[in-house]
């Protein structure tokens, strides 16, 4: 079983946080404490902006700057990066973390758009290494005038050299070496072919020998083979059945010279420094995509989600800037991907066992797949190393519910927040109460309240009303006092949450101290399978926290507690070290919980 986290958030020139600032949520309970306009609530609008974002399938759901930009910089763009893990929760440890980084700025229109991407992960050696960087830039109004592809932006890779990620690559580079030379031999034959075969069809059309063009337009057909990535039914045809038509280099063939004589050339691991940057320089030049939300678009992916307007926009795009988006030539880093994934295939293939052994799965031009008996896999182009991160990234801003104070718990149909993109409907909310029943009752025992909550059906439709039962009385739970409405509210969301991230405002609010101590236990017992981001004031809640660690039911490491203060107008935080006794390993700033000792 796996459970997807938040690690971190990072903000630059975004709202108070004018100032590059890390925010290091705990994998369980994260606490944020801060005076009033301090800026905690801008770090729950955050998550919740990038929920919403990913929800809604763009890279941002409020595009307005006047409400995003800080107003201490004059910088027209701003950072956000968020850092999510997968964690397997039988192994108690992380299994991968990945993290991206968006660069949004102001385009002519004053509208804001991601123009720099960067993804993270902590594989290989050190913690949060850059693997990819993309540079975007809007589709001009000229290309896509009724807004089909709304969002979409042209896209170019700027950074893909990372040296963990070629490290095999280039060991199999050398040890093929020979293989992929012939293979690129195969690639100049076919080129050869085609142009003189596309010689011929354009002579016999032009001088109407329709008949002759026909067949030489199946002669072309067959020229290219199988069709890509197909999987064969006998494994060991793989080099074989080699299709250089699947590799367009390029009519003049000066790309595939290139390449020979730089494979010639690599005879020593010495040389990896110059084969990372061969095999990313060429890339950086070969390639341009489509992108929107953490997904980058190539020729075949445009043609599958709008297969009649693609035509059009590609050759729009390709009058525009002159050249082909997404780019259809290839490159040296998708040739050796494919033929190092084929080459090793065969060598882990035993004619007198199952095929099984190969996995029966289709060669990819974006990563590669090494290994006998195991078999590993890196992401090594941009559309798998942008779809692994997204993954999790995803996932976990899926998982995201957000509990701010509910005046009526039987009107709970309106939105939670204003970057909400669903609401609960009052009968669902019911349902949950009623499936809940006996745990809620029980919490509401605990926190000592003299009632116990029902649903009732009234009216000819059967509407849901939620009922406080005291002894023989009944009343509608929204004249029961706010404090129990809104304890009711949290209370039920997060009984009935699994597997999420809950962004949870001041639960204390209405609540007499002595039951804010007795929420930490309650909190210490939903965060077994759910993240709890908690913006509060109580420092009961806080005292209770720190006895759930003392009391072993929470680890340090599992709990992060944020002073969010304002600093020249610029919102600031400090992370609070908690020890295994639950007590604090750095000091308190001025100003946390400094009333008490005012008072007396």
């Amino acid at each position: 079983m796996t459970q997807y986290s938040i690690n971190s958030l990072e903000l630059e020139n975004f709202r108070s946080y004018a100032k590059k600032t890390n925010i290091n949520f705990g994998s369980k309970i994260t606490l944020i404490f801060g005076k009033g306009s301090a800026g905690k609530s801008t770090i729950i609008d955050a998550l919740q902006m990038l929920h919403a974002s990913d929800m809604n399938d763009v890279d941002l759901f409020d595009k307005n700057s006047k409400y995003i930009l800080s107003k201490n910089s004059n910088s027209k763009e701003f950072k956000i990066k968020i850092s999510c893990s997968e964690r397997d929760l039988e192994e108690k440890k992380n299994i991968n973390s990945k993290s991206i980084l968006k660069i949004f700025t102001l385009d002519k229109k004053d509208t804001l758009f991601p123009k720099k991407i960067e993804v993270f992960s902590d594989e290989g050696e050190g913690i949060d290494q850059k693997f990819l960087a993309i540079e975007n830039e809007p589709l001009s109004n000229l290309i896509d005038k009724d807004k089909t592809f709304k969002d979409f932006l042209v896209s170019k890779v700027s950074f893909i050299e990372n040296k963990y990620a070629y490290k095999e690559l280039f060991e199999y580079t050398l040890k093929y070496k020979n293989k992929l030379l012939v293979n690129l031999d195969k690639c100049e034959e076919f080129r050869n072919d085609y142009n003189l075969i596309g010689e011929a069809i354009d002579k016999a059309k032009k001088g109407k020998k329709f008949e002759e063009a026909d067949e030489l337009e199946k002669k072309m057909k067959d020229l290219f083979g199988r069709e890509e990535n197909e999987v064969y039914d006998d494994p060991s045809e793989a080099i074989e059945q080699f299709r250089p038509g699947a590799f367009p280099f390029g009519k003049d063939g000066t790309k595939i010279t290139k390449y020979k004589k730089f494979i010639e050339k690599l005879n020593s691991k010495s040389q990896f420094d110059d084969f990372i940057k061969f095999v990313a320089d060429d890339f950086k030049d070969r390639k341009r995509y489509l992108y929107k939300n953490n997904r980058i678009f190539n020729d075949y992916d445009l043609f599958v989600i709008s297969e009649n307007k693609s035509e059009i926009l590609k050759e729009k795009l390709r009058k525009y800037y002159e050249r082909n988006i997404p780019s259809v030539g290839s490159t040296l880093l998708e040739f050796l991907c494919f033929c190092l994934t084929d080459f090793c295939n065969m060598d882990a293939f035993d004619p007198d066992t199952s095929y099984s052994i190969l996995e029966r799965r289709r060669v990819s031009k974006d990563s590669f797949t090494w290994g006998d008996k195991i078999r590993e896999t890196k992401a090594l182009g941009p559309r798998e190393m942008m779809r692994f991160s997204d993954r999790i990234i995803n996932q976990t801003l899926n998982q995201i519910k957000t509990i701010r104070h509910q005046e009526n718990l039987n009107n709970i149909i309106r939105n939670l927040s204003q970057y909400s993109i669903s609401s609960l409907p009052a009968s669902d909310f019911a349902e949950q109460i009623e499936t809940n029943l006996k745990t809620i009752n029980k919490w509401l025992g605990k926190f000592e309240f003299d009632f116990k909550v029902s649903v009732e059906r009234v009216g000819i439709k059967g509407e849901p009303v939620i009922m406080h039962n005291k002894g023989k009385y009944k009343i509608p739970a929204e004249i029961g006092g706010s404090g129990a409405q809104f304890l009711l509210t949290y209370l039920t969301s997060l009984i009935d949450s699994e597997e999420s991230t809950i962004l949870l405002e001041e639960p204390e609010k209405a609540l007499h101290a002595s039951l804010q101590i007795k929420l930490a236990e309650f909190f210490s017992e939903i965060c077994a399978n759910n993240q709890l981001v908690i913006e509060t004031h109580s420092e009961n809640l806080l005292l209770g926290i720190l006895k759930q660690v003392r009391d072993k039911k929470i680890k340090p490491e599992e709990l992060s507690v944020l002073y969010v203060y304002m600093e020249n107008g610029v919102s600031k935080i400090d992370k609070l070290e908690v020890n295994e006794k639950g007590g604090f390993k750095s000091k308190w700033r001025d100003g946390f919980f400094t009333e008490k000792l005012d008072l007396l």
